[in-house]
């Protein structure tokens, strides 16, 4: 149902964008039912059974689910000749009404002419932009830099406080990870965003070990409280060992934490905690 459903929005937001893609019906039907050139109708048929496809919400979710969720519904379009069969579709309509011998067939070429540029001018410009369909989208947009300017701000002065040939294998929150190879390229990371965005593992057969995952969850759960997770409940010291064991040195903890687990998973390290922003350094 999740798949349909993105196919259907995928297709309503996709001609939200132009209307062009509205004149591809109008061009195969012309060549489908007028046009008698063999090659012409082969190609014809490919367009009409793909442009279905990609319409339909159930073979879209199929074509979709087999080119995997790290392509968006728009991608599906490039499988249809849609550029190339409205432009045939243009040039053979000019073509008929500019070669007719009638006497006034020049004038209901130059109408037909004017009349095919003003659907074309039309249909290539009903986009609404983003930012006119939220009002607050700048705002938002404005927040969301600050935010990775902030993330990347810590990841250059975590790399300052390790030193400038330390090497770091970082266990961090979903937002330092994020930017952490874009500020610094050296910084080894436990698990990246393939973690919780799937689409990115797209033809990748790799997986983490559940140790990670489980690593992963528990920071996820400490960003949104102080506890890790329930259903799993484990000791500080067993988390920091299982992060060693996976090679981490470098652990960033949200400052919202308990401090009695922060205190515990550094005393485990034989360190002590260091403030840094919003987090609590743990390094050895």
């Amino acid at each position: 149902m999740e798949l349909l459903r993105n196919a259907w929005l995928g297709w309503a937001t996709y001609i939200q964008q132009g209307k062009l893609v509205i004149l591809l019906p109008v061009a195969l039907l012309l060549f489908l039912f007028y046009k008698k050139d063999e090659m012409i109708k082969t190609w014809t048929w490919y367009a009409t059974i793909m442009t279905i496809a990609c319409i339909c919400p159930v073979t879209a979710a199929v074509l979709m689910r087999y080119q995997t969720a790290f392509y968006g519904y728009s991608h599906l379009w490039s499988g249809v000749p849609a550029t190339a069969m409205i432009a045939c579709g243009i040039t053979f309509v000019l073509w008929h009404v500019w070669t007719g011998r009638e006497e006034k067939s020049k004038t209901y070429a130059v109408g037909v002419t004017v009349l095919l540029g003003m659907i074309l001018l039309l249909c290539g410009s009903l986009g609404v932009p983003a930012a006119e369909q939220n009002g607050t989208s700048d705002v938002y947009q404005l927040q969301e830099q600050e935010k990775l300017e902030t993330a990347i701000d810590t990841v250059e002065k975590l790399r300052v406080i390790c030193g400038e040939e330390a090497e770091i294998v970082l266990w961090a929150p979903t937002e330092i990870v994020t930017v952490a190879r874009v500020a610094d390229s050296s910084i080894v990371l436990l698990y990246g965003r393939n973690m919780w965005d799937k689409s990115l593992n797209a033809y990748a057969y790799d997986v983490y070990a559940p140790e990670v995952e489980f690593l992963y969850r528990c920071m996820r759960d400490w960003e949104q409280s102080e506890d890790a997770p329930q259903e799993e409940k484990i000791s500080p010291e067993t988390l920091v060992g299982m992060a060693r064991e996976n090679g981490v040195n470098c652990i960033l903890l949200p400052k919202s934490m308990e401090r009695m687990t922060v205190a515990r998973m550094a005393r485990s390290m034989g360190i002590r905690a260091q403030k840094l922003e919003a987090y609590w350094l743990l390094y050895e």
